[in-house]
């Protein structure tokens, strides 16, 4: 792929591609122009269903396209737009979500549209009826307008459930969870936030354990499950033995004296073990409990059978079994969690290829393509991320449907919900199988003010907190839409730090602030540069660029110290204490630091464009959560915080 030396005529193949959402052409986040090929552009036009083998047959294939007359879905407070003659009588129905049916005669105006009423926000339906054309159904989406920013949040904590662990469980659960959460908002915080707490498909062999590659985004990981509290436990003999012989579920790090990874793959065996047991002793009340729930919850039973299905025969009803109880188990223990302290959820950007979703979904879910990220400094070669992206063109026909369900499956529980690669409600990147992340290209969505507007709306119905992970190469145009429908913005402060004065931009008032991600260096391990050498190992930089970077590094360091007070040479759980107690006084929404960071932890827990060549999603950290409780130094710094959070914003240049 070369950048044009100059803007030709667009071809066939360029205006079929524009008329399917395509942009061929972008540039990339190292400011080169980049030209997808016409094999891609053919591959996913394809992929989208346009009629077409290869690029000759683009003129043919835009003749055989024939755009809506109407569109399958609308946001309320503007005309809403067709192709129909202008003059066409039209019978219009609006139904309310509440039931109320308004029904009118109205006329199709000059300019191809026709006028609608007011209605009041949610998810309401519209039907336009012509005497040629039939009847044609719509979703109208009416959103709230955007409430006051609230007074600035205390500040939470990030731990993924497996890091976690106490006296109580070797490797953390919802019950652990539970019990962070407390610690938290008895320190003055205001809650617990986590990777996603999807379930993983990955069973014998264990292959993977990505909490961003889901069996399901409508379910919850029963891996997580609080097999202590469950009520079958009692009079469960077999459960209670497998309980109290439980294998040794971590195994010794190998670069950290004294510390453990999970050991996923006896974990799973397991918790299966024990959750086997317990759905077969359910009797009686409980039983019928269980039959209730999945009467309400048919896709819980479908996902069920979805997961047998993996299994030899004889197994299936067993282990289908397991996925209805544990899913029923799972759905409770998580609502028990967001109603006993605010929970902070993740919605991962999709699906493992063979997730439940995507076979239960197969018209919206698009083969032969995976999402990714174009070039970018980091990964010059761009990022291929394996998982199918939704069909844009289908998901608004379905009204949202899907989205509105994994959406909600969220919201119910969650106190905010961050929104994974939130410029995706805009753009995604394909990338076509088989070829290099060089070689991909963004897909608009139709409609992204319906997207955001209805991630808005949600929200609001549900009175969760939206978050957008606006970081990396993001168009403006999503920044906007995320201000016009409230939607908050992620600020990191590894990416807003600098070397001069006063070493940090300030974040937007409206944004959660953290110092690091689950995808970046801790913040020991930034501090000492250790992510420059990461990158040198993995052949991502040149030793003689990390030179440089570690220069760089060191003045900037250097630049923190001075700002906060610091000898030189300071330690990281110091300058972590210094800065975090400035950022808690300082702007932005809510403050979000990482446990891990308080126990001075230099490795990350995932290092983005690896799978097998490092250990990710599998550390716990270093210490018991319980030192946050137990170590007078690390309490302290917790009542500083909450102390700083609810004072008056202090800046780094007031220092």
């Amino acid at each position: 792929m070369s950048a044009p030396s100059e803007v030709a005529e667009p071809t066939a193949l360029d205006r079929l591609a524009a008329a399917y959402g395509l942009e061929r052409r972008y540039e990339d986040a190292l400011g080169a122009e980049r030209a997808a090929s016409d094999e891609a552009v053919v591959r996913v036009l394809r992929s989208l269903g346009a009629p077409l083998e290869a690029a000759s047959d683009a003129e043919e294939a835009l003749r055989a396209r024939r755009p809506r007359a109407l569109p399958p879905a609308h946001l309320a407070g503007r005309p809403l737009p067709t192709r129909l003659p202008p003059g066409t009588r039209v019978g219009l129905t609006i139904t309310l979500e509440d039931g109320t049916v308004a029904r009118t005669d109205a006329r199709v105006d000059e300019d191809g549209a026709l006028a609608l009423p007011f209605v009041p926000e949610g998810l309401h339906t519209f039907v336009v009826e012509t005497s040629s054309r039939g009847a044609h159904r719509g979703v109208l989406i009416a959103a709230p307008e955007p409430l006051p920013r609230p007074e600035a949040a205390g500040f939470t904590l990030f731990a993924p459930v497996y890091a976690l662990h106490d006296a109580e469980s070797e490797v953390g659960n919802y019950g652990t969870l539970g019990r962070l959460g407390d610690a938290v908002a008895e320190a003055g915080g205001e809650g617990v936030v986590t990777l996603p707490l999807l379930p993983l498909l990955s069973e014998e062999p264990w292959d993977e354990c990505s909490p961003y590659a889901a069996a399901s985004r409508l379910q919850w990981n029963e891996l997580f499950v609080d097999l202590a509290a469950t009520p079958e436990l009692d009079g469960c003999a077999e459960a209670q033995r497998l309980l109290n012989e439980r294998p040794a579920l971590t195994v010794p790090d190998p670069l950290r004296p004294g510390a453990r990874h999970v050991d996923w793959a006896t974990l799973t065996r397991h918790r299966s073990a024990v959750l086997d047991a317990l759905a077969s002793s359910l009797r009686g009340a409980r039983a019928e409990a269980l039959d209730a729930f999945l009467e309400a919850e048919p896709n819980v039973a479908a996902y069920a059978a979805h997961r047998a299905a993996r299994h030899p025969a004889d197994e299936r009803d067993r282990i289908a079994l397991r996925h209805r109880y544990g899913q029923w188990l799972a759905r409770r223990q998580v609502a028990a969690l967001g109603a006993r302290r605010p929970l902070h959820l993740d919605l991962p950007l999709g699906v493992h290829p063979d997730a439940h979703d995507v076979a239960a979904h197969p018209e919206l879910y698009v083969e032969g393509v995976a999402a990714g990220a174009p070039p970018d400094p980091l990964f010059v070669g761009g990022q291929n991320w394996g998982f199918p992206p939704l069909h844009p063109a289908r998901l608004r026909e379905s009204g949202y449907a899907h989205l509105i369900a994994l959406l909600e499956h969220h919201l119910r529980p969650a106190a905010s919900l961050r929104i994974d690669h939130v410029a995706w409600l805009r753009r995604l990147f394909w990338i076509p199988a088989g070829m290099p992340g060089t070689e991909g290209l963004y897909v608009r969505q139709e409609a992204p003010e319906e997207l955001f507007a209805l991630v808005a709306l949600l929200g609001r119905r549900h009175g969760c907190r939206i978050v957008g992970e606006d970081l990396g190469t993001v168009p403006p145009e999503v920044r906007s839409g995320m201000a016009a429908q409230g939607l908050r913005r992620t600020w990191v402060f590894q990416f807003g730090a600098r070397a001069t004065h006063p070493c940090w931009d300030a974040p937007p008032d409206d944004a959660l602030v953290a110092l690091d991600t689950h995808d970046t260096a801790t913040f020991a391990g930034w501090w000492a540069g250790d992510d420059i050498d990461e990158r040198v190992a993995l052949g991502l930089t040149a030793e003689e660029d990390a030179a440089e970077e570690h220069d760089g590094r060191r003045r900037l360091v250097a630049g923190l110290e001075a700002a906060l007070g610091l000898p030189e040479d300071a330690a990281a759980e110091s300058a972590f204490a210094a800065l975090a107690e400035v950022l808690a006084g300082g702007e932005g929404e809510t403050l979000q630091l990482a446990l891990e960071d308080f126990f001075g932890e230099r490795f990350p827990q995932n290092v983005p464009g690896t799978h097998r060549e490092r250990p990710n999603w599998r550390r716990q950290t270093a210490r018991p959560w319980t030192a946050l409780r137990d170590d007078a130094v690390l309490a302290s710094l917790l009542e500083r915080l909450a102390a700083a959070r609810r004072g008056a914003p202090v800046g780094p240049a007031d220092e």
